[in-house]
């Protein structure tokens, strides 16, 4: 059997022997790994101002802050065909969306152009005989506590909804690849 190397073949050999050495790791430190840390730093500015490790929200506002980079950077200089990637790019969007919709919590407004809000009124207490407690008096009639059941229910359906979009939007189907979803293609 005989084997023959191109010259190509000997300097990918040499350029991965200089990268694995230390000099180079040295260099590549000063000249690429630091840089890029700082401007991580700036990127990110933000979430790392309101970053609190009790807050689930700051963590999807990572995830929303590196999406949005990702998604303007892939739009712009993405070297895939304009099918996949804009595809990518949808997803990523619809994602970013999602999370506002999350951080500002604005599923009742939503509802109520819907369902419509229910109609508020004053509430009314009663005094407790022999004590001093006050009992919330249920003057509602049914057809307005079904409006607020409907209101309430809606509401709950549209942030479970979108939850469930999110994460299936994140994990992509399994069975359908070319729709842009599936955060793991998204790097390929």
């Amino acid at each position: 059997m005989n084997v023959k190397f191109t010259d190509s073949f000997t300097e990918s050999l040499k350029t991965m022997m200089w990268q694995e050495s230390k000099v180079y790791k040295f260099y590549a430190f000063f000249r690429y790994k630091l840089p890029h840390f700082f401007k991580n730093i700036w990127l990110f500015r933000k979430v790392l101002w309101n970053h609190r490790w009790w807050d689930y929200s700051f963590t999807l506002e990572t995830l929303q802050t590196s999406l949005q980079i990702q998604s303007e950077n892939l739009e712009k200089y993405g070297i895939e065909v304009d099918e996949s990637r804009l595809k990518k790019v949808e997803k990523m969007n619809r994602a970013i969306e999602i999370i506002s919709n999350i951080q500002k919590s604005d599923y009742f407004e939503r509802a109520e152009e819907i369902v419509g809000k229910p109609e508020l009124r004053d509430w009314k207490f009663e005094k407790e005989e022999g004590s001093n407690l006050m009992t919330l008096v249920d003057d509602e009639t049914p057809e307005e506590k079904e409006q607020w059941r409907r209101y309430f229910d809606y509401a709950q359906k549209l942030e479970e909804d979108e939850w469930k979009e999110l994460w299936d939007i994140l994990k992509g189907k399994k069975k359908n690849r070319d729709d842009g979803s599936g955060m793991k293609g998204w790097w390929d």
